[in-house]
């Protein structure tokens, strides 16, 4: 007696990269003569034994066969999904003070490179202080403090966060000195050198009005300042009072 159909448990299956899935067959007649199954996969992305235990190697998608071998030509397969999830979220900035009005760019580092789903949602404790987009830029709207969180959305369930104050007179923000910078004014242009490539660099006046924003290609920045002019100058995290 011959395998008319096998039927499986599963037809469609989403697993994470470690995770196992037992696949169970079913053979019908149940009193078929030779009940001998053979398991196939044309992939690494998953392995399957001979007893049908599939193990997720690496994101992918493939179909896991198996076969009756009387010669009857029944099979049937699942369809296996396999996602690398997100291990690690982390914040370019942890606790920064920004001026009001004004924008600042945050980015979220994931880990690993190859995770399935790298979609994040950004959301502030506090919009009445500042706001944040999908893309992790902050506006900042009154005095105050909010906390910037970002999260996974692949079920990893991962968070970091950033304390933000927002200040409205620039002139309360704290000075510092920054290492390996030097940083000058010369008729009325303020020239920023030793400074990291692709770094950017806000220039605010003393109401908080975003002036100018540039990002370095070299190691050198330069702004045109009006004369007898106060500024606050924005770079990454430190701010600090310029004046022409």
């Amino acid at each position: 007696i011959l395998v008319e159909s096998i039927s499986l448990n599963k037809k469609v299956a989403t697993l994470n990269v470690g995770e196992t899935l037992q696949l169970v067959a079913t053979i019908y007649p149940d009193n078929a003569t030779d009940k001998r199954l053979k398991w196939v996969c044309p992939s690494d992305i998953v392995s399957i034994d001979d007893n049908g235990l599939i193990t997720a190697l690496k994101p992918g998608v493939i179909d896991v066969g198996v076969y009756s071998m009387d010669g009857s030509g029944a099979s049937n397969y699942c369809n296996i999904t396999v996602n690398q999830p997100v291990t690690s979220i982390i914040l370019s900035e942890h606790d920064i003070t920004l001026p009001y009005p004004s924008e600042f760019q945050l980015s979220a580092a994931i880990e690993p490179i190859d995770a399935s789903n790298k979609s994040v949602y950004w959301e502030s404790s506090n919009e009445e202080v500042a706001m944040v987009n999908a893309s992790g830029l902050i506006i900042t709207k009154a005095e105050g403090e909010t906390i910037i969180s970002v999260s996974t959305l692949d079920g990893s369930n991962l968070t970091d966060e950033c304390h933000v104050t927002v200040k409205k007179d620039p002139n309360d923000i704290e000075t510092v000195t920054l290492d390996n910078l030097e940083i000058k004014i010369i008729n009325n242009k303020l020239s920023i050198e030793g400074i990291s490539t692709e770094t950017t660099v806000r220039l605010y006046d003393i109401n908080g009005r975003l002036v100018a924003v540039a990002k370095s290609c070299c190691d050198r920045i330069t702004f045109d300042l009006s004369p007898n002019s106060i500024y606050i100058l924005s770079i990454g995290k430190y701010s600090l009072k310029v004046t022409s």
